[in-house]
């Protein structure tokens, strides 16, 4: 057997989160006998390359070598809260939903780039760098003042893999470069807060646009801008400026609530740009905080998610075409769909969806 063909295994079970013998004890066999598969010390037989697709709930195509993208360049969020197992079965989840993407790609011909350097950006050192990047971006992609609709789709659009996969809290996004050249950014699809999930999928995206510039501070002073032009991104400064008017001493829910709702925001980012913009004193800013952290009730009206963002899935959308195109088969599709995280009932519309 190849050493490749092990390798596969190997991450396959790590994918699961299963020790050698959890495994062995599904298959049948000795952990010995898994662990010289793993080794490629010893050759595979049909029967046990099927109980092993059965054991892991992986198709047995998944054995077959495949090329692995190399990955590099990560900015893994709040690693800290992980342990290694987990660390090791959310990574496996993204190396296999990302070889199914570029493979879908090579399929079906399609080739897609990220060209970062038509975005100026010198130095970065404070929040009018950040809004001056953000402003290049909303120019270079003709958004204007307008909502940003769907964030994962305009990702896409510009040329980066993004990648859903259910991990545990602490977990927010993780971005990278595969095959030096590739962006994506992974998230965790257990974020239940629309206005969460689209902030974290932009804070990673400053990571990988203003790579060079981080590498110049701190740890903590990146985050902090990355999450600045994140914001700046979602909700231009003109928008609150000409939404809020001048400077205040208060502002009311329902404002908050309908901003929220426009441009899929949540409302602690609103209160801190008004702070940041000087709209409201620092001590009001302060005091929204702290009420809002001794009172329970009013932080689950102000932490609600309020924004409906419209449904795209780019990498669904391939796997439909490839099918329509007789390119892979129905079980081919359906297996994809299923390693991309997407509910089985979705997944059985997609494919019954043809008109």
């Amino acid at each position: 057997m190849e050493r490749s063909t092990g390798e596969r295994i190997r991450k396959g079970r790590a994918l699961r989160g299963m020790t050698l013998r959890e495994l062995a004890d599904k298959v049948g066999v000795s952990h010995t006998h898994i662990s010289n598969l793993e080794r490629g010390g010893k050759e595979i037989t049909g029967a046990t390359l099927i109980a092993l697709s059965e054991a892991l709930d992986l198709p047995i195509d998944y054995f077959v070598y495949q090329d692995t993208p190399i990955i590099e360049s990560v900015n893994f969020r709040k690693i800290k809260a992980f342990s290694s197992k987990e660390d090791k079965k959310i990574w496996q989840k993204i190396e296999r939903q990302l070889e199914n993407y570029l493979e879908l790609e090579e399929i079906m011909d399609v080739k897609t780039s990220f060209d970062g350097d038509a975005i100026t950006r010198d130095v970065i050192a404070s929040p009018a760098d950040i809004e001056e990047v953000a402003k290049q971006v909303r120019q270079l992609y003709q958004l204007g003042l307008s909502p940003i609709s769907n964030v994962s789709n305009l990702l896409e659009t510009m040329g980066i893999k993004v990648i859903g996969v259910a991990g545990k809290k602490g977990f927010d996004g993780v971005s990278f470069l595969a095959n030096e050249v590739i962006p994506v950014i992974a998230y965790n699809s257990n974020i239940e807060s629309t206005e969460r999930k689209r902030l974290t999928l932009l804070h990673e995206f400053a990571h990988l646009l203003l790579k060079s510039s981080l590498e110049t501070i701190s740890e903590k002073d990146g985050e902090r801008l990355c999450t600045a032009f994140a914001s700046h991104l979602l909700l231009p400064d003109e928008i609150i400026r000409a939404f809020f008017g001048g400077r205040r001493k208060r502002f009311s829910l329902p404002e908050f609530i309908e901003l929220q709702s426009a441009y899929g925001i949540s409302i602690d980012a609103i209160v801190y740009r008004l702070g940041e913009m000087q709209l409201i004193s620092q001590s009001n800013c302060r005091g929204y905080f702290i009420n809002k952290k001794k009172n329970k009730e009013l932080r689950e009206i102000l932490e609600k998610s309020r924004y409906v963002e419209p449904q795209s899935n780019r990498f669904a959308r391939l796997v439909i075409k490839a099918l329509d195109l007789d390119l892979i088969t129905q079980a081919k599709a359906q297996s994809y769909l299923q390693e991309a995280g997407i509910p089985a009932d979705q997944v059985v519309n997609l494919l019954n969806a043809n008109i």
